[in-house]
């Protein structure tokens, strides 16, 4: 009992080692999450194809197998999985040797709670390093073994092994050592893997090899048009293309795409924020405004927001309200000349004496920053307003040599 009461206790501490692994480093981004049905299947599968073959075959490493989802019970890898945990099991009880009865309490036990509990994706190293770990403490008995028969062609066999083993793990070290190795060698692993696909147009994007980012989005949509990363991606290079149209519409399909897999709505959040951005691009602040309101519950650092809230509200002649949104947005980015029209507009829109000067600094500060037709405008009306007839005159004479037609100019001239 003295042994079972150990290897429990080491079981359990193994346990806690491992417990406050942190949930959101996972390779699950855009993929439903599996019930917990499918999952421990999946997840019992996975011991046998994927964790033990490249254990003792260590070729083939991916960071997304293909065939990984369990088709149920019957599932001829899940019944591997199954026998294989069985065995181990059962040896270990049986067997009369310490070190063997430790390593396959540690290789049982540390596979929970990770087993079972549903996690967002279906492959994680760090779930099955110790059972592995259990595996190389096993084999290290009968190495041991041939030791004792002849030391000298053993060490040379086992530093052979172990110069082969740290070989394949430089080797992949460097091959998964940055974006662009890592995704070469995913699509030639798995050529049929959408998500491989678009993470690697993903990284041609940032790159700004669009030629490249094309081919490899249309072969990920080709395998999956649903593929969430992949439209979004897509949407992504078409706004950068200033084609909002159809920038939109994408980014409305990968939203449905991420409802479809259940994501959490502050996922989504992201892509409300690129939608409104594609709706203010075509001037349709309305629209702009619902993506926009969904996305501030979850994201309310973005300035873009606010500048979008505070137009819409603008729009509704809520212009006291809208004054306090474009403020706010201002804290958040104060090198955006944008906010500071938007505040003189606002100011001036409230059509009270207190905002007047607000508008005046604000439209004065905004030229100086970037001298623009609008803020020229503001700055003139507020100036109207507060009596500098000089100042209004000097800036008045200066745009009216480039918009001596325009309706808000000679009405700013007549009103001088």
């Amino acid at each position: 009992w003295e042994i079972g009461m150990f290897l429990v206790v080491g079981a359990g501490m193994l346990w806690l080692l491992t417990f406050p692994l942190p949930q959101q480093v996972d390779n699950g981004f855009g993929l439903a999450m599996l019930p917990a049905s499918v999952y421990v299947e999946t997840q019992l599968k996975l011991l046998v194809t994927y964790y033990l073959k490249c254990f003792f075959f260590p070729f083939g490493l991916t960071i997304s197998p293909q065939n990984a989802v369990s088709q149920g019970w019957s599932d001829i890898g899940t019944l591997s999985g199954i026998a294989v945990v069985s065995l181990v099991s059962v040896f270990g009880t049986l067997s009369k040797r310490p070190l063997l009865q430790i390593a396959a309490a540690i290789f049982v036990f540390s596979l929970f709670p990770w087993l079972v509990k549903v996690q967002p994706e279906l492959v994680a190293d760090y779930r099955f390093y110790l059972p592995l770990a259990a595996l190389s403490l096993a084999l290290g008995l009968p190495v041991a073994s041939l030791a004792r028969l002849n030391f000298r062609t053993t060490a040379i066999g086992f530093a052979v092994l172990i110069a082969v083993l740290t070989g394949l793990t430089i080797y992949r070290n460097v091959q998964w050592s940055t974006e662009k190795q890592l995704w070469r060698a995913e699509v030639r692993l798995n050529d049929k893997d959408s998500r491989a696909h678009a993470f690697r147009a993903r990284f041609f994007v940032t790159q700004d090899k669009q030629s490249e980012a094309i081919s490899e989005v249309q072969k990920a949509l080709h395998e999956n048009p649903d593929d969430l990363l992949a439209n979004a991606v897509l949407a992504q290079m078409q706004f950068d293309g200033q084609d909002f149209y159809h920038s939109s519409l994408i980014f409305k399909k990968t939203i449905d795409a991420g409802r479809a897999l259940k994501l959490p709505e502050d996922e989504l959040a992201p892509y409300y924020v690129s939608l409104s951005r594609c709706y203010m691009a075509m001037g349709d602040i309305d629209k702009a405004a619902v993506a926009a309101e969904f996305a501030f519950r979850y994201i309310k650092g973005d300035a873009f927001l606010y500048y979008v809230l505070g137009k819409h509200q603008l729009k509704e002649h809520k212009a006291l309200i809208a004054l306090s949104t474009f403020e706010d947005g201002y804290k958040r980015d104060p090198t955006d000349p944008d906010f500071l029209e938007a505040i003189a507009e606002a100011s001036l829109e409230t059509r009270m004496s207190q905002t007047v000067p607000n508008a005046y600094t604000a439209a004065k500060k905004a030229m100086r920053i970037r001298r623009t037709a609008e803020s020229a405008k503001l700055f003139i009306r507020a100036c109207l307003e507060m009596g500098r007839i000089e100042e209004a005159k000097k800036t008045l004479e200066t745009l009216r040599e480039t918009e001596a037609t325009s309706p808000e100019v000679v009405y700013l001239w007549w009103a001088y």
